[in-house]
């Protein structure tokens, strides 16, 4: 990484932290992961999830909108909504853990956070940087 890499330019804001794109598609590309092998994981295996026939179900559904929303969501086109579709996904399933009594799951908010965290940047880096670094 170049030192001019870490020193703001003419368009960055005041106080604005640059990331390099590396980093970002990093970050896409890991939480996607976490969240994809999760889902499938869930759906390939999730029989016993929660105390009534019909929650295994609902798990399930849940999974294959999750793996959707990752492959959207790794796809450049598809980022945006994709990631926005994640986001969402991740909240059903964080009140569907509460719903069966499983308690607020936080590794789902900090998966959600990293979304944000990537669609947000990604849209802006290269408003911030001419050089990824």
């Amino acid at each position: 990484m170049a030192f001019h890499d870490l020193t703001p330019n003419r368009q960055t804001h005041a106080g604005a932290m640059i990331v390099p794109r590396w980093a970002l598609v990093a970050l896409q590309l890991g939480v996607g992961a976490v969240c994809f092998v999760g889902a499938v994981q869930l759906l390939l295996h999730g029989e016993g999830v929660g105390h009534r026939p019909k929650d295994a179900l609902i798990a399930r559904g849940i999974a294959l909108i999750e793996i959707l929303a990752v492959v959207l969501f790794w796809i450049p086109r598809g980022r945006r909504f994709g990631g926005i579709l994640l986001i969402l996904v991740l909240t059903l399933a964080a009140g569907f853990h509460v719903m069966i009594g499983e308690g607020f799951p936080l590794p789902l908010a900090a998966y959600a956070s990293a979304v944000i965290v990537t669609v947000y940047a990604r849209q802006h880096v290269s408003k911030v940087t001419d050089n990824d670094g």
